[in-house]
């Protein structure tokens, strides 16, 4: 499974498709020629992810936390923010 470019960006995954989506990610890359990421460095080409697949992941893994608390006991949700600020 290519997470960098093959997630719907219109569907939040659970936390179940999120544990077999990142398996498949790993077990898959086992068997790729060429790995997408590089290795040295970490880059990822642009032209070889989608960002929307990129945000899709990173929203369902911070709405699947659901509330947590900090470290003086206060409860609160992550949110995934996509937009600037000036």
């Amino acid at each position: 499974m290519d997470i960098l470019s093959k997630l719907n960006n219109n569907y939040q995954y659970s936390k179940n498709q999120l544990q077999w989506i990142v398996c498949a990610w790993v077990l898959g890359s086992v068997c790729e020629k060429k790995s997408t990421i590089s290795i040295s460095d970490g880059d990822v080409p642009e032209d070889d992810y989608d960002k929307k697949s990129i945000y899709s992941l990173l929203y369902s893994l911070y709405s699947s936390m659901g509330e947590v608390e900090n470290e003086l006991g206060r409860k609160y949700e992550f949110t995934f923010n996509t937009w600037g600020y000036a």
